[in-house]
């Protein structure tokens, strides 16, 4: 079944709105009105004439974030639509559809616990990693709105909403001379970037992206540093192009989130059982 609407200037625009074939013969008409109706409404409230599913607005939303800001910023937002939203059952639901009973369905999917280690025991997952996994979904959606694919947020405005003061904070930090040990002890690589984080108040992510001649913003920037922070990092750039990454590994590519996250921990562990 299809429904025409007739816009001001006289264009016709046409929908299919499918066969309805899961409703019995008396049921048909009255869901295809009602569906019909649904569609004049989003389209009389400035709504696009075409629909996305959730997926379609997680991938749309991924260019656009790359466009802006980059790969950096786009590599975290796929990999969590990857993990939470293609797998579920809302990846092929169109956006117009979404109800809040679907996003609640949704969100206790995500906040299912998680194994962990290889005996098969499970944990709860940490409420500022879920918070992280709906602001990307509420982001995507939120986008479709901007669009005009979507007339209201109402569906995910509530059940997609963060948990409210979980931010953990990290407890656990070393002393000088526990932190000297590691750089002593760590392959050349990874006691660089252990030895840059202990210099500089940055995270270990944004060694992803500096270069030796450019700063996070892609600029050249000069500003004064004490003597030992700039021999180690003259030392890092010392023959090195200047789109080099600052802090490398050993083949010379970026550290990486996943190049220096295992390592740090197998190399944790490999210290303590000595």
């Amino acid at each position: 079944m299809a429904d025409p609407y007739r816009v001001n200037g006289g264009g016709q625009h046409t929908r299919a709105l499918g066969k309805f074939d899961n409703y019995s013969a008396s049921e048909r008409f009255n869901k295809a009105l009602a569906a019909a109706r649904e569609w004049l409404t989003h389209f009389e409230k400035g709504g696009a004439t075409q629909s996305v599913t959730v997926m379609e607005a997680c991938d749309a939303y991924v260019n656009n974030i790359r466009a802006l800001k980059g790969d950096k910023a786009t590599n975290d937002l796929e990999d969590r639509y990857r993990r939470q939203v293609k797998p579920a059952p809302i990846n092929k639901i169109k956006v117009t559809k979404l109800t809040s009973d679907t996003l609640s369905r949704f969100r206790r999917l995500v906040d299912t616990p998680v194994k962990v280690g290889t005996l098969g025991e499970t944990r709860a997952r940490f409420k500022d990693t879920v918070n992280r996994d709906m602001a990307a979904v509420r982001a995507a959606l939120n986008q479709t709105l901007q669009d005009g694919l979507a007339t209201s947020d109402l569906a995910w405005r509530i059940p997609l909403a963060a948990f409210k003061n979980v931010t953990r904070r990290r407890g656990i930090s070393l002393d000088r001379a526990q932190r000297k040990m590691f750089i002593d002890k760590a392959p050349a690589d990874l006691a660089q970037l252990i030895r840059a984080l202990c210099l500089l108040p940055l995270r270990p992510g944004d060694f992803d992206i500096l270069k030796v001649g450019k700063d996070k913003s892609g600029s050249d920037r000069k500003f004064k540093v004490p003597a030992e922070i700039a021999h180690f990092f003259r030392n890092a750039a010392a023959d090195r192009p200047a789109d080099a990454p600052l802090v490398a590994r050993a083949g010379g590519q970026a550290s990486d989130k996943d190049a220096w996250k295992h390592p740090l921990k197998l190399f944790a562990k490999q210290l303590l059982a000595r």
